[in-house]
């Protein structure tokens, strides 16, 4: 009897768990030679950290650290940060220097203004990243400015779960369309036109994949262009490939701002950490580009894979 549970515990075990976070839906999916249970176990301590760093990162929750800083950066008034929020905002910032300020986590006043975030604190639009001074944990601010996560913060929180992990497990957790996948070489995956119907499958081309969808008029689609603090007019949807499940979130806001993206954006993509870029416009052309050449690649479609 003792035998025959012993075998019985290490049959391969599979589970996929889903539920609301980060304002939209968060799903984790184990395999591994493994009891259930344990696998259980492990799905519990991943969301776990997921629902630690929402806590930590919402606009939306006033007890936020999050809400912390923005009540500082309201008043202009420097603020000391714990080391994992100076490292994550020092991240955001390599990202606005990379790319000359396309990517901003001050364009919350443009989003409190559109009604898709809190207005929580009263502060003109006008801040830039390059007002935000971070030095030895502390950030001080040049004008008033709020700060949003949300283009990072996704991205992040999936990789920091999945740092929790154990290697022999077989792990994908997917946010709102932020994916990432422990074994992607042999998967692929849907991706969505601005018109949000499947308008490709492709192979996955890193472990990581991210997809912003800019449909101008759609609230739900409201990507604010930090140089103008206007929402985005292009109607497109691009995804971008990283290693990285926060480079792959940070740089999509880049690949839909980019002006020229078959130039010098893809360069500052490339170096940024990106492996690959698919851009679909609204009249469904689609572009591949793969790191290091910028020149375009011929989608091969796959049949089959999850839809984004």
């Amino acid at each position: 009897m003792n035998i025959a549970h012993r075998e019985a515990a290490v049959i391969p075990a599979a589970l996929r768990r889903c539920r609301p976070l980060m304002g939209s839906f968060a799903e984790i999916s184990l395999e591994a030679d493994w009891p259930r249970a344990r696998l259980l176990e492990l799905s519990q301590a991943l969301f776990a950290e997921l629902d630690r760093l929402d806590a930590k990162y919402s606009f939306h929750r006033s007890s936020s650290v999050l809400s912390e800083v923005n009540a500082a950066a309201a008043r202009a008034v420097e603020i000391a940060l714990d080391s994992e929020t100076a490292a994550l905002i020092g991240q955001a910032l390599r990202f606005s220097t990379l790319s000359d300020g396309l990517f901003d986590i001050c364009v919350a006043p443009a989003l409190t203004a559109a009604g898709a975030l809190p207005g929580h604190h009263a502060v003109e639009s006008g801040a830039r990243w390059c007002d935000l001074n971070l030095q030895h944990h502390r950030l001080s601010f040049q004008r008033p400015a709020l700060l949003d996560l949300g283009g990072i913060a996704k991205g992040y929180a999936i990789d920091c779960a999945f740092a929790l992990a154990p290697a022999e497990v077989r792990l994908g957790i997917n946010i709102g369309g932020d994916l990432r996948l422990s074994h992607w070489q042999t998967e692929s995956l849907g991706l969505r036109g601005p018109d949000h119907q499947v308008a490709l499958h492709t192979p996955m081309l890193a472990a990581a994949v991210a997809s912003s969808v800019a449909a101008p008029g759609a609230h739900l689609s409201l990507l604010i262009d930090p140089r103008s603090s206007q929402a985005s007019k292009r109607a497109c949807s691009v995804s971008v490939f990283a290693e990285s499940a926060m480079v792959a979130d940070a740089l999509t806001k880049l690949a839909v701002f980019s002006a020229d993206p078959e130039h010098s954006w893809l360069e500052r993509l490339w170096r940024a950490g990106a492996h690959a870029l698919i851009q679909i416009d609204a009249e469904r052309p689609v572009k591949v580009y793969r790191a290091p050449s910028v020149e375009p690649v011929a989608p091969q479609p796959e049949q089959t894979g999850a839809e984004r």
